[in-house]
Parts: C-alpha cells; sequence; structure tokens
C-alpha cells in the first residue's frame, strides 16, 4: 500500500460512524498490520457463523424429525449438523445480521490496547 492510498484509507476509516463502515474499510485502514487486520476481519467473520449456527440448528430442530432434514438415527442428526453448518457460513459470508461488525471493532480496540498503538484511523508511518 502506497503512502498516499494508506493515508486515503486511513481517513475513510477516522470517517466511519458505523461498525459495518469500519468492518468494510480497506485491511490496515486502522493503523494496524493489514495481516493483523485480515485475521481480525476473519475471526469475527468466524465468530458469527458460529452464532448463526446455533440459531439455524435451533430452527431446524424444532421442525421435528420428519422431512427433507433427515429422521431418526445418527445419520440424520450428523447431516442435520452439517448443513446448519454450511447454512451458517453462508449468511456470515453474504453479510449475516451485523454482529461481524461489532465483533471486529472490538477486536480492534484490545489489538490496539495490546501492541500500545491507537486505532483511530491515523496512517502508520
Amino acid at each position: 500500500m502506497t503512502a498516499l492510498s494508506a493515508f486515503s484509507a486511513a481517513a475513510a476509516y477516522g470517517r466511519a460512524k458505523t461498525p459495518e463502515a469500519r468492518y468494510a474499510a480497506p485491511p490496515g485502514a486502522n493503523g494496524l498490520d493489514p495481516r493483523t487486520d485480515a485475521k481480525l476481519k476473519a475471526n469475527a467473520q468466524d465468530f458469527e457463523a458460529v452464532f448463526l449456527e446455533t440459531l439455524v440448528d435451533r430452527m431446524y430442530g424444532s421442525l421435528g424429525k420428519d422431512g427433507p432434514l433427515g429422521g431418526e438415527g445418527a445419520g440424520g442428526e450428523v447431516w442435520r449438523s452439517m448443513l446448519s453448518q454450511q447454512h451458517a457460513k453462508t449468511l456470515a459470508r453474504s453479510g449475516g445480521v451485523g454482529l461481524a461488525a461489532s465483533v471486529y471493532d472490538e477486536l480492534v480496540k484490545i489489538q490496539a490496547r495490546a501492541s500500545g498503538a491507537a486505532a483511530t484511523g491515523k496512517a502508520r508511518p
């Protein structure tokens, strides 16, 4: 990332008012290392996927044992679990419910405190 593009990305991050806007900013725009920032976004998305998996699994569990989601036995339960997991991952990748953006915001604050830097949207030298 060139100095000018780093500055404009950091300026955009600094102007972002919502967690969703900060989550959509380019990696490194918050002043953290771009690789660290990408890992934080991935962890936030994974957290949202686990949360959504719990919701989807409960939803499928309320449908009962009949129908297209498998019948009785271990095979049906395993299949239902894998289906819930894949649906949750797909939901999270396609924008989810907004949980990843809030989790990402908190992870950036924790990372900034741990590294002694302030994630304020200032470009790194």
